[in-house]
């Protein structure tokens, strides 16, 4: 049930609509719910145009050719062809009133939502249209439990004593190629200054390249650092690393511990 609506009676066979004169407001089970979704389409610009189009008032655009053979007028009601089987056409305002009617019931979520209608009526963007409305409960949102992981504690990062005993480095990729065939850049910031140093670089850079770039670019100007920051890049996971960390007694820390 939804609201007073006995979903179960809302399919029409194909055969059912070929056969002459079907009593609509009976088969729904409901008139002014029978009322409701003929106004509902007074109000969705999209269905609006459907029916123009099934009444010929207006040329069909070719993009809507294919959309529009799935849909047919039954005393004024639009029916939407799924498989073998009518649905009605149920307007966005309607929908969302239906909707909230069967959410109201008992904060039932999404899924169960979309199921309990889908199968019999048809609405244009459905999951989207429960999706906002059950996020926006404010009963669901208080005292419904978050069943997905929990992250851990935000950890700031430690604040160092000197320049360059700390430093972020981290890759920006996807840019235009320059005339020397450059397409990234890496970027070496200074924890505590925030001084930033950007040296071009190609997106296929090995980890060899990358420990070459930082001995040249920031090892020999500002010296080593203490520690290294940087996310879990396969540049910076390996064993040429491995052997940078260990030889010159550098920390390394990542940004993320997944």
């Amino acid at each position: 049930m939804v609201g007073h609506l006995n979903i179960d009676d809302l399919e029409i066979a194909e055969e059912d609509l070929q056969g002459g004169e079907i009593n609509l407001s009976i088969l729904l089970g409901n008139e002014k719910l029978l009322n409701m979704i003929k106004d509902s389409y007074q109000a969705d610009d999209y269905l609006l145009k459907v029916i123009k189009y099934l009444k010929e008032e207006e040329e069909i655009p070719s993009e809507m050719k294919s959309a529009i053979k799935k849909y047919k007028m039954h005393d004024d009601l639009l029916l939407y062809k799924s498989f073998a089987t009518f649905k009605p056409v149920v307007g966005s305002e309607a929908a969302k009133e239906i909707i909230r009617t069967f959410h109201r019931q008992g904060h039932v979520g999404i899924t169960k939502i979309y199921w309990a209608i889908q199968p019999y009526v048809f609405v244009p963007k459905l999951l989207t249209m429960i999706t906002e409305i059950v996020n926006a409960c404010d009963t669901c949102q208080r005292t419904k439990s978050i069943s997905r992981y929990m992250g851990g504690l935000m950890m700031p990062s430690e604040v160092p004593r000197d320049c360059f005993s700390h430093i972020h480095v981290d890759f920006i990729t996807g840019l235009p190629v320059t005339v020397e065939g450059y397409d990234a850049i890496m970027v070496v910031v200074d924890a505590l200054t925030k001084y930033t140093i950007c040296c071009p670089c190609k997106k296929t850079y090995s980890a060899m390249d990358v420990a070459k770039m930082l001995m040249n670019e920031v090892f020999s100007v500002f010296g080593l650092p203490h520690k290294i920051i940087s996310d879990k890049d396969i540049r910076f996971m390996n064993l040429v690393f491995d052997y940078i960390y260990e030889y010159y007694q550098i920390q390394m820390a990542t940004t993320s511990t997944n």
